[in-house]
């Protein structure tokens, strides 16, 4: 190539970079390819919207066009290419640095076989569960191909098969006994089909309240100045506080630990103390045990008698 021909591809390429960087090819750089003779050949310009279009390409196995009009291009961009964008205007070294080898790592491997599987999945494994509202949701990978998620019990119960952007659901875990259960979360495609991988989460359901009783005072018994309270407490799972009440009034503060003998006390309770104490009178004396999902259990009451002097 003679000095001539070098200029006017020198200028072409110029005029082509200010095209790019003031035409809306911000952060646009040139990639040459270097001769043996030292002198650069093949230049392009690189900009932000091809790399995207390339990654993406490498991604899903097909051209950008194709995502624009995909049903869910907002779950797809919000996926993959957000990683893709921030690799490479900053993580992966700019843009001179674009090329198939260093091609994000952190874009999934199931997007980048063109398998759609569920990356995430709750609750976790062994999570304990109660009530009438516990919260599924699953993950997918590849947003674009799953339609929906698969929510199935141990016996075949299908809970739910809630479709995108949420794939969650809200179970009654009312519905089962107590005890060990087996979820299975599978992703389904437009027919149906289960295709890819699928999470299992083994958790527990606890809708039994604790067990609770007031072991002291005995029943019928008058308390002055400073009492002694005691209640045992049993549960499948962990007590987490014992509260007593004289009728509806809580006393005290709630206990979190047990005692060396495994029960629950309140002890030296001022009941002439101004702010906490009681007026004389004959109470209902109730202790209320909470487990570690919040079921509540309350003991029969027995009946005590506030004297103070």
């Amino acid at each position: 190539m003679d000095e001539f021909q070098r200029e006017q591809n020198n200028a072409r390429l110029s005029t082509q970079t200010e095209l790019q960087t003031t035409g809306g090819g911000l952060l646009a750089q040139k990639q040459c390819d270097t001769s043996p003779g030292g002198y650069q050949t093949n230049c392009r310009i690189i900009t932000p919207g091809s790399i995207v279009a390339n990654a993406a390409n490498q991604a899903f196995g097909i051209d950008i066009d194709r995502l624009k009009i995909a049903d869910e291009i907002n779950e797809v961009l919000s996926t993959a290419i957000t990683s893709i964008i921030g690799w490479a205007l900053s993580g992966g070294g700019g843009l001179a640095n674009y090329n198939s080898a260093n091609f994000p790592a952190q874009v999934p491997t199931q997007i980048q076989n063109g398998q759609t599987a569920l990356i995430n999945a709750s609750p976790q494994d062994k999570a304990l569960v109660s009530g009438a509202s516990v919260a599924l949701f699953a993950s997918p990978a590849d947003m674009l191909n799953t339609k929906s998620v698969r929510f199935t019990l141990e016996d075949g119960t299908i809970i739910g098969e809630p479709s995108g952007p949420t794939y969650s659901v809200e179970w009654n875990s009312r519905t089962v006994a107590d005890g060990a259960h087996t979820i299975t979360f599978s992703a389904l495609d437009a027919t149906g089909k289960v295709v890819g991988q699928t999470i299992t989460r083994n958790i527990t359901v606890d809708n039994t309240p604790p067990t609770a009783a007031v072991t002291q005072p005995q029943g019928g018994s008058t308390i002055s100045t400073t009492a002694n309270f005691r209640a045992s407490a049993t549960d499948a799972n962990k007590i987490t506080g014992v509260q007593f009440y004289l009728d509806t009034l809580p006393i005290g503060n709630e206990i979190s630990t047990p005692s060396a003998d495994g029960s629950f006390q309140l002890n030296n309770f001022n009941t002439r103390d101004a702010n906490s104490g009681v007026p004389n009178g004959t109470y209902a004396l109730t202790a209320e045990a909470r487990d570690e999902t919040g079921n509540v259990g309350k003991s029969s009451p027995i009946s005590v008698t506030v004297a103070n002097s």
